[in-house]
């Protein structure tokens, strides 16, 4: 334990070091004070991040509620924090100090899930794969951010009254609904012809109703989840009693293909909405 925590505490020194020249070469005069706090920040996120995935190997009952809500919880704290402008290098850095120790702390107390012969590489694996996961999430929650910056840049967005600003949710919600029942009829149905079919004029289709009715791709993309989600579920459920199939939870990858396939089909649609404007 003393071991780990002279690691700890030489790690953070070189940090601290390492962000102090990177900030003097890129002409950010930054004081100690002001660096020191950015580590602390972000290595106290990190914290919660690696808590989230050790929770999920630890717990027994509900263990992915909880570890959903804790990287929910930890994603939102992200996004605030690097709405400030903390650039991304501390948190590659804090991730890369904080995670594995923390982790190798808690296996060394507990290593109860690590029993059996295959134990080591167990503890091994999650000692590589905890940074790993923190790192893809905390870069996607950074990307997203640049892209929304670029796809609003420029762009005065019309405040609509309340009455309109329902009424397009509504209609958007609406089509969403109707796509989704219609493509877990499609799917249920188990024709992969018909459903790629489907499929491809369903992109189609989306692209010609988006165009025409507009809105935010966030709420395009998070209601589509939903709500699609949702159908499928009820359709999975009580597809072969309504269509009289034997199996009516077969297809599971065509399910995942639309399920998020079509979020990041938004975002490309996004894309070349702001491209086509900028032509203009």
């Amino acid at each position: 334990m003393l071991g780990l925590l002279m690691f700890v505490i030489v790690m953070l020194i070189i940090s601290l070091n390492v962000m102090y020249l990177v900030d003097q070469k890129e002409k950010n005069v930054f004081s100690w004070r002001i660096i020191s706090m950015r580590i602390l920040i972000t290595s106290s996120i990190q914290v919660i991040w690696t808590i989230a995935y050790l929770f999920y190997i630890y717990l027994y009952s509900h263990r992915e509620l909880i570890a959903i809500i804790i990287y929910f919880v930890a994603g939102f704290i992200t996004k605030l924090t690097m709405d400030k402008k903390i650039k991304l290098r501390y948190w590659f850095i804090s991730n890369l100090v904080i995670s594995p120790v923390l982790t190798s702390i808690w296996i060394r107390h507990d290593i109860s899930p690590f029993q059996g012969p295959f134990g080591s590489i167990g503890m091994f694996f999650v000692l590589l794969v905890i940074p790993v996961i923190n790192l893809i999430g905390q870069l996607g929650i950074w990307s997203a951010i640049k892209f929304y910056n670029w796809e609003s840049q420029g762009k005065v967005r019309d405040k609509l009254p309340l009455k309109q600003s329902l009424i397009k949710g509504v209609k958007i919600l609406s089509f969403q609904i109707a796509l989704s029942l219609g493509l877990s009829i499609i799917l249920v149905i188990n024709n992969l012809i018909v459903s790629y079919s489907v499929i491809a004029f369903s992109l189609y289709l989306i692209f010609i109703i988006r165009k025409k009715l507009g809105g935010h791709y966030i709420f395009w993309a998070i209601s589509w989840g939903i709500v699609f989600w949702e159908i499928v579920k009820l359709s999975f459920e009580y597809g072969h009693i309504i269509f009289k199939v034997q199996d009516a939870d077969f297809n599971e990858e065509l399910v995942m293909i639309c399920l998020i396939g079509f979020p990041i089909y938004h975002i490309l649609l996004t894309v070349y909405f702001k491209l086509e404007e900028k032509k203009k």
